[in-house]
């Protein structure tokens, strides 16, 4: 369990066991179990953000992180426990779509195909995916994932190309027909003409999509860091208003 995921659970607790106390009327137990849940995202959220700062960038946390440090200082001690669960919650949410990203790309890079079986006059040698040009005539043996794009020269070859379309059930390939790399052979050795290499063929710009998908951040939330220091004194502004006109 990560630190996150720990202190999301100490914070959700806390705040689950603070409203108890404090329908028992025991408010200062509920303070304190409030500020307990505070606390550790608070410490996690300034060294996050300290991190950040050392190399010259800034982002929306820090709202969050005021947000909870001054519900300390004023004593509101239910609504930074409030904030905490939400900035907390985000936060695992976000860790646990970039281990997903993370499995899937190791799955995709890990199906890839290193060897090729290309015919050679009347033997069939193997070589390096990378190794394939546009032209080459191959076999691809049953169970194997086609290497690059082609077209089928041999007998029609059923194929499973679940892992492009997300469809189930295998497609029948006639001769002359293309047939996109990725694509598992579900018959009998398949015979294929390459139309791409390796690195321009189907499989490979998934896994460049994959990669540029894991390393990337949504556009709104690339926004909100970037005018994040805009955003910052606004908010002090607007809550220092709300504050002095809520008396």
């Amino acid at each position: 369990m990560t630190a996150h995921r720990a202190a999301l659970v100490l914070a959700v607790l806390a705040l689950a066991a603070g409203i108890a106390a404090w329908l028992a009327d025991a408010d200062r137990i509920a303070a304190i179990l409030w500020a307990a849940a505070v606390v550790p995202a608070l410490l996690l959220l300034v060294v996050s953000a300290g991190r950040k700062l050392l190399h010259g960038e800034t982002g929306v946390d820090i709202i969050a992180g005021l947000a909870m440090a001054g519900s300390l200082a004023l004593g509101e001690y239910l609504a930074g426990a409030v904030v905490a669960a939400m900035y907390l919650g985000g936060t695992v949410l976000e860790e646990f779509a970039e281990g997903r990203a993370r499995r899937e790309l190791t799955a995709l890079l890990s199906r890839a195909p290193r060897i090729a079986h290309r015919e050679s006059g009347d033997r069939i040698e193997d070589i390096a995916v990378d190794a394939i040009t546009v032209g080459d005539r191959l076999v691809v043996k049953p169970g194997e994932v086609l290497p690059v794009d082609g077209v089928v020269t041999g007998e029609a070859a059923t194929l499973d190309e679940s892992a492009l379309t997300g469809e189930a059930r295998p497609v029948e390939r006639r001769p002359g027909a293309t047939v996109a790399s990725g694509s598992v052979n579900a018959s009998g050795p398949l015979r294929l003409r390459a139309t791409a290499p390796a690195a321009a063929s189907t499989y490979a710009g998934i896994v460049r999509l994959v990669e540029a998908a894991q390393s990337s951040r949504s556009p709104f939330v690339r926004m909100a860091d970037r005018y994040a220091l805009i955003l910052l004194p606004l908010t002090l502004v607007v809550a220092g208003a709300g504050w002095l006109l809520s008396g």
